[in-house]
């Protein structure tokens, strides 16, 4: 599949080194947005401005959760077990931490075919 494509998907799975790149290049772009638009997290007094903002949240978050919903498939774990990254700070650390450092299922589980 696309790598592109892959950010957005939920199927499948992906390995801890994938997760982990695509954590910190989806980090990094956020960093890179506000550093260099410091104003685009800001109050918008055009409409059509804070829609496109609003907008791009949404997609930046369904990007995360879908990651974090492929490693959850990796270590052969429903895709809710991301939910837990609605618990402010504690629920996203705990997510992170358990995507980090559980090993995944060697060989195929009911998500498919490891990554490779």
């Amino acid at each position: 599949m696309n790598p592109f494509v892959s950010l957005f998907w939920f199927g499948g799975r992906i390995n801890r080194t994938s997760y982990l790149i695509r954590l910190v290049v989806l980090v990094a772009f956020a960093l890179a947005i506000t550093t260099m638009y410091p104003d685009a997290i800001a109050e918008q007094p055009d409409p059509r401005m804070s829609t496109l903002q609003t907008a791009c949240v949404y997609v930046y978050f369904w990007c995360v959760w879908a990651n974090s919903a492929k490693r959850w498939h990796d270590v052969d774990r429903s895709a809710l077990y991301a939910t837990l990254m609605l618990v402010p700070l504690v629920g996203i650390a705990l997510n992170v931490a358990l995507n980090a450092w559980i090993d995944g299922t060697p060989g195929p589980n009911r998500f498919g075919d490891p990554q490779g």
